[in-house]
């Protein structure tokens, strides 16, 4: 089934990760600031994205992608008719049958959205992980944007899939080596110099921002808080806090390396120390 998905999809898809679609945007985006090229993005949020999961359609998008009927239906009686209910103290509510949604924790969660949003194929290019959607045009310096075209192509898969897009988390920015480009603002949508994207932050300029070093920071204060309170050092609570830090991961290091100052790196070395 796998490779009949779109290729920019990198969630829940074996051997794609974070990382991977982190490194094919930020290509393209400095490929267009060496070519002289204005990178506009567009940084999609859905609104309760798993909670309108409609199981109608991503039953029609997996007979569409030609998927064993036998397979269809055993996928069918995991999705539908899924019953909840609410207990405070001692008290219960009645069951509730569910018509759309998605159970959270399993591994066919995210594989469910993953084949809701794979028709979701507009006229710019479209990276995604999950839920988390990106759209880039590639602009050369006075070329009139289309954004807002894509943006309506947008609007009418969301309508169509009983999906909502949240205005107020959707972002834009314009990728630039030049302080004189102008733009045109989409309506209702804020545009940003920086964005966390997939756990990186990104800046309209040339670089990716680095956040590794305050977040390591504060992991080494907790630390040395722990070591002044006489917690002894070989305790298994603290070589596995230390262990799962993400400020000593090195998270997605491929995407971000590469443009380490000198003066960042010698902070990074001194943490790791």
């Amino acid at each position: 089934m796998v490779p009949k998905l779109d290729t920019k999809q990198f969630g829940a898809i074996r051997g794609w990760s974070t990382t991977h679609a982190l490194v094919d945007m930020l290509h393209m985006w400095h490929k267009a600031l060496d070519q002289s090229e204005v990178a506009r993005v567009t940084f999609v949020d859905f609104s309760k994205a798993f909670d309108r999961v409609d199981h109608t359609v991503v039953i029609n998008n997996l007979i569409e992608l030609a998927i064993p009927r036998s397979v269809i239906k055993w996928f069918a009686s995991f999705i539908t008719n899924r019953q909840q209910r609410v207990k405070i103290a001692s008290t219960v509510s009645t069951w509730l049958v569910l018509k759309g949604g998605m159970p959270q924790g399993s591994w066919l969660g995210p594989l469910t959205f993953v084949i809701l949003i794979d028709k979701l194929k507009l006229s710019c290019l479209t990276h995604k992980y999950i839920d988390d959607t990106t759209m880039t045009e590639i602009l050369s310096l006075g070329q009139t944007s289309q954004m807002a075209g894509y943006m309506n192509e947008l609007y009418q898969w969301s309508l169509a899939n009983n999906m909502q897009i949240n205005k107020r988390k959707t972002k834009e920015m314009v990728i630039t080596s030049s302080h004189s480009v102008s733009v045109p603002l989409i309506p209702n949508i804020e545009r940003v110099e920086t964005f966390k994207l997939l756990g990186i932050v990104v800046s309209s300029g040339t670089h990716t921002l680095l956040m590794l070093i305050p977040k390591a920071n504060s992991r080494l204060h907790l630390l040395r808080q722990l070591k002044r309170a006489a917690v002894p050092q070989d305790d298994n609570g603290i070589l596995l806090y230390w262990h799962h830090s993400p400020g000593f991961r090195l998270y997605a290091v491929a995407v971000w390396h590469t443009g380490l100052t000198a003066d960042l790196s010698d902070q990074l070395e001194l943490i790791k120390r």
